[in-house]
């Protein structure tokens, strides 16, 4: 039960910290809705002014604009039409003939309105019309930077031109940011959040014109965005002006494996160089990695790889001063001194074990644990090294668990998978050299 009640401590804990997978809750992950229940200031039509010729159709869009300076689109404005030249039906402008006509949208006793003008045929026309051609990625991750070419082309081609005009952009609509980047003539890298300026102080554009710029953007929350180029003239009038709308969605980077497999048999508990108590366990992986926590704080303070071992049954700490812990597959035995950054691989107890168990301290700085396969016992001296104290019952493969009483100086080792409990195991020097035992061991067999 203590085991167990160890075990859930450290998994809880872990979970808190991140190293543990589960359910994530992040705030990208979902679109708030606050922004409509702002107080909206005033409201827009997107795009500002259209150019049409007879029988042609556009779409527009209404935008809000809240007090927090957000952009929200507006879906139940009402759209009328001023003039004998469009009609709209919804958010459909058609142009019906020559002329110049007016879109009014109405939204909370609020209105705004949009130019359109209605041309004869191209040919006939003084002045080219624009658009904007986006190429963005099928999906656009928050957070990614993503490379979007943007064309500027001639729409109908006109007689002539414009003289002197800057390209304008900005995020109309959109629960985050909009970083907007590009390289200017020079090759200097220009960032913009939100709304910017583009080739100001201008440059002439001819009457057919194609032209590529590549964007990198970036959003910074998941949600529905609406971006707009615009072509604007040196006194700030709209010529051509495209509108983009953008799905974000949350984006993910497969960072390759970082835990093979989160399994954490047991823990122990300590003091590190400063005093503060801390927690050790073993996080199962490739390799299994050592994890010391601030108990305080309730901060993973260090991960510490264990070469050649993927998990541990077993960890001690002998008071302050080191923690030794006993792996698998490899067998081995590992020191780590508090404050340190790596462990130091003490390699196996006896030859050809490849599982350690029940690691307990004994005096002056000594330890003692059990073996798999060879069901040994054995002791860890650290001015002398290992000692292998024999197996403890012949055919059993399994020295489970071992515990030492400092009073009477006292091993117990719990032995399967037969089981057996050997008490009263006090081990010395012979005259020999080899260790004898001092009583017989005694053995209990019994079931669960």
């Amino acid at each position: 039960m203590r085991r167990m009640g160890m075990n859930l401590f450290f998994a809880v804990m872990l979970a808190a910290w991140g190293l543990l997978p589960g359910i994530g809750h992040t705030k990208e992950a979902e679109e708030s809705s606050s922004s409509r229940d702002q107080p909206i200031q005033s409201i827009s039509i997107v795009p500002s002014i259209l150019h049409l010729e007879p029988g042609e159709t556009s779409r527009v869009r209404v935008i809000a604009r809240t007090t927090d300076g957000t952009g929200v689109p507006v879906p139940d404005a009402v759209l009328t039409a001023k003039g004998k030249a469009v009609t709209v039906n919804g958010t459909t402008v058609k142009a019906v003939k020559q002329g110049n006509g007016k879109i009014i949208a109405a939204y909370r006793g609020m209105k705004a309105e949009a130019k359109v003008q209605v041309r004869k045929p191209s040919k006939g026309n003084p002045h080219s019309t624009y658009r904007f051609e986006y190429a963005l990625p099928e999906s656009v991750g928050t957070g990614k930077y993503i490379t979007a070419p943007i064309t500027l082309s001639t729409d109908k081609e006109g007689a002539k031109g414009y003289k002197n005009v800057h390209i304008a952009f900005e995020k109309a609509t959109g629960p985050g940011d909009v970083l907007f980047r590009a390289k200017d003539k020079t090759g200097r890298v220009r960032s913009f959040l939100n709304t910017g300026e583009w080739m100001k102080p201008g440059f002439d554009l001819p009457a057919k014109h194609r032209e590529t710029t590549d964007w990198t953007l970036k959003f910074s929350k998941v949600g529905h965005y609406t971006i707009i180029y615009k072509v604007k003239t040196e006194k700030g009038k709209t010529i051509a002006e495209t509108p983009l709308d953008v799905t974000v969605t949350p984006h993910f980077t497969d960072l390759g494996v970082q835990i093979a497999n989160l399994t954490i048999m047991t823990g122990a508990f300590g003091k590190d160089p400063s005093e503060r108590p801390v927690g050790y366990t073993v996080v199962v992986g490739d390799p299994g990695k050592l994890v010391i926590v601030d108990l305080q704080s309730e901060k993973v303070i260090r991960t510490v790889d264990l070469p050649g071992a993927t998990g541990s049954w077993t960890i001690t700490a002998v008071g302050d001063e080191a923690v030794y812990v006993g792996t698998y597959p490899n067998g081995h035995v590992y020191k780590y001194i508090p404050g340190s950054d790596r462990v130091e691989d003490l390699g196996q107890p006896v030859p050809g074990t490849t599982v350690v168990y029940g690691l307990v301290p004994g005096k002056n700085g000594k330890i003692y644990g059990g073996t798999y396969p060879g069901g040994n016992l054995f002791e860890y001296d650290p001015a002398k090294g290992f000692s292998d104290l024999g197996q403890m019952v012949e055919g059993e493969n399994y020295v489970r668990d071992v515990a030492y009483d400092p009073d009477k100086d006292v091993l117990y080792a719990g032995v399967g998978a037969h089981a057996h409990l050997i008490k009263n195991m006090i081990w010395q020097p012979g005259r020999n050299g080899r260790f004898c035992r001092t009583s017989t061991p005694k053995t209990a067999s019994f079931t669960t």
